[in-house]
């Protein structure tokens, strides 16, 4: 189950200050009871006729990893990205996390709909992004030209992190690191 894999996980993590929770879209996996994607009307493999149910799922599933994340962390930062399956339906799963944590002083939620970031960790940065609107070498002009500043500030260590293509895969571009992660539902 999802939860089992994410319990095997944060066993396995070490208890520091700070977690960092992204989910890089298509956490529903679908944008509604139609189940196709909204842009290109494709058909997803999903339960077409319980989307209500699936954004519960959805809550739950990641509501249960802020929760385990918080028994080995002090403070728990959480990102859901927009996917090209989900791309109004994670925004409900968002709201409903920003409510349940919004008295806790040890999780911040952050709430956008901003589809370019960037997450800095000292002299290191995340930069995620779906990965459906361009490949790793635009994705890097991307934040390179709209966050120059906040490129820069990454002197350490850089990451483009992406998740569209549902398999594993890495690549070093000039002055920072692209990997592609598995997405949830598979």
């Amino acid at each position: 189950t999802c939860k089992g894999a994410i319990d095997d996980l944060v066993s396995r993590l070490p208890s520091a200050e700070k977690a960092l929770l992204i989910d890089l879209g298509d956490l529903l996996d679908a944008n509604d009871h139609k189940g196709v994607t909204p842009a290109s009307g494709n058909p997803c493999d999903v339960i077409r006729e319980n989307s209500l149910g699936n954004a519960k799922a959805a809550f739950r599933i990641m509501d249960h990893a802020i929760q385990r994340l918080l028994q080995t962390h002090i403070e728990v930062e959480a990102h859901l990205l927009r996917g090209n399956h989900d791309e109004t339906a994670y925004i409900a799963v968002m709201m409903a996390l920003a409510v349940q944590y919004q008295d806790n002083p040890r999780v911040n939620l952050v709430e956008t709909d901003d589809e370019f970031r960037v997450i800095p960790w000292g002299s290191c940065a995340i930069f995620p992004h779906h990965g459906d609107k361009a490949k790793w070498p635009e994705l890097k002009d991307v934040w390179t030209d709209q966050f120059p500043d906040s490129w820069a500030a990454a002197k350490v260590h850089r990451i483009i992190a992406t998740a569209h293509f549902h398999h594993d895969r890495m690549r070093d571009l000039l002055g920072v690191t692209c990997e592609q992660f598995r997405t949830l539902h598979q």
